[in-house]
């Protein structure tokens, strides 16, 4: 199954208006301008998945994973070049870091905040289709694109992903990075079905 453009379209406006609450949490935790573009939307294949994942141009990228269960099940995804962390992690940590500590405070910050723009996405999305699901802990991992994918596939064992590739920036130290979301989900079906309700009702 597939989504028209119009359904597309409208699932970006959502995401969107998910990564516009996420930056002003961001902002507010890193007291700088946070800007954020219009994500652009497909679905696709787990294998098409890993394509749009080395598009980022790297070799290896950070990924801040979480699964969610209840009435639908699946994995999310916040994933970025591997290059990008320390200035990401600078940005929460204005001291200098004993590189015995770095590992440690880059994994714990780095899920920090995938969590809340996982969260506010994720969210903005499951209140579209009126339904519940249950967040798990989210975990820091680094690796290759088809490595990452794989662990998300096995992890929810689905057929579909919904990759939003979307560009941010943090002013104050012009951090800029390409995240995409990859939200590996069964229900796109009933996605579908809550898009085009929605797309009827304005």
């Amino acid at each position: 199954m597939n989504l028209r453009d119009e359904q597309l379209e409208l699932l970006a406006e959502w995401i969107n208006i998910g990564m516009g609450q996420a930056a002003a949490i961001l902002h507010d935790m890193l007291q700088s301008p946070i800007q954020l573009r219009v994500p652009q939307v497909a679905v696709a294949t787990p294998g098409e998945a890993i394509a749009h994942l080395a598009g980022l141009d790297a070799d290896e990228l950070s990924a801040v994973c979480m699964q969610f269960s209840g009435s639908h099940q699946g994995t999310v995804a916040l994933v970025f070049p591997l290059s990008s962390t320390a200035g990401l992690l600078s940005l929460l940590c204005e001291d200098s870091i004993p590189s015995s500590e770095m590992d440690a405070m880059k994994s714990a910050a780095l899920t920090e905040i995938g969590n809340i723009i996982l969260n506010s996405v994720l969210g903005g999305i499951v209140s579209l289709m009126e339904t519940h699901v249950d967040f798990q802990v989210p975990f820091y991992a680094e690796d290759r694109p088809e490595h990452i994918m794989r662990a998300m596939t096995e992890a929810g064992g689905e057929s579909h992903v919904i990759v939003a590739k979307t560009n941010f920036s943090v002013q104050r130290n012009a951090v800029e990075g390409c995240i995409i979301a990859l939200f590996e989900i069964s229900f796109l079906s009933k996605l579908g079905e809550a898009l085009e309700r929605y797309l009827k009702s304005v």
